[in-house]
């Protein structure tokens, strides 16, 4: 009985962190993958075309 309780609890546990996980780095993961983005349509999953120009144009000295 208390090693069934014991393997629920770390089951639970476990799912606890995976979601906590998935809600925190989901949205950070997200972000990361639109910034390198410079082209992405709408069948596919991933960006077509990766690439840093848009971050070369924020941090330019005579950035716009």
């Amino acid at each position: 009985m208390i090693r069934v309780a014991s393997g629920l609890r770390m089951v639970l546990a476990a799912f606890a962190l995976a979601a906590f996980a998935f809600f925190l780095l989901g949205p950070l993961v997200n972000l990361a993958l639109w910034s390198v983005a410079e082209r992405w349509y709408t069948p596919y999953k991933l960006p077509v075309v990766y690439g840093t120009r848009y971050w070369e144009q924020v941090f330019r000295p005579t950035g716009d």
